[in-house]
């Protein structure tokens, strides 16, 4: 199918899975005609969806839900094993981080969150970018993360990246400068 830029259509609907376990996940990826990945997104499903209720239960700035899906299940997911690498430069005034995140388990890494910061025990540097962030990584699989953040906001300190997921324990390692 086609998509003009800036634009969306709708490609498929997905039904719920029955007899699938208590929450499962829903991979979508959007791919382009050479097959390189353009896209992808993450969702996880419970085989009974929220309830809104009746719509006198949707208001502006309050919903009462009637029942909510039972995601409990994540609650007990067996850990993951991931690998956290990185590099950066710095560009115009810029450090550009490049964070390697490789799943060395057979269990999903979920909900990964990577902050850049300027020691082991720091806060994250704010302001910055990143081009993805809460991401999942599959068994056996890599994710890239990208990260720009003004220079100055380094104060003298090397960039170092904390990652950890909701299956995955806090990991700290420190990026290697990569020289132009």
């Amino acid at each position: 199918m086609n998509v003009p830029a800036n634009s969306s259509i709708e490609a498929l609907t997905v039904a719920r899975v029955p007899g699938l376990s208590a929450v499962y996940f829903v991979r979508c990826q959007l791919l382009d005609s050479a097959g390189k990945l353009l896209a992808e997104n993450v969702y996880w499903e419970s085989p009974a969806g929220d309830d809104l209720g009746p719509a006198s239960n949707d208001s502006q700035f309050q919903v009462k839900w009637a029942k909510l899906a039972d995601m409990t299940a994540l609650n007990t997911m067996p850990s993951a094993g991931v690998a956290v690498a990185g590099t950066y430069e710095e560009v115009n005034g810029e450090i550009r981080a490049h964070i390697k995140i490789s799943n060395k388990s057979k269990h999903v890494a979920f909900f990964l969150r990577a902050e850049i910061t300027g020691d082991a025990k720091g806060a994250e540097i704010l302001p910055i970018r990143y081009d993805d962030n809460y991401i999942t990584v599959f068994p056996r699989e890599d994710r890239w993360i990208e990260a720009i953040v003004d220079t100055s906001l380094l104060a003298g300190h090397k960039p170092v990246v904390r990652v950890e997921g909701y299956d995955v324990p806090a990991q700290v390692v420190p990026l290697t400068e990569v020289k132009r």
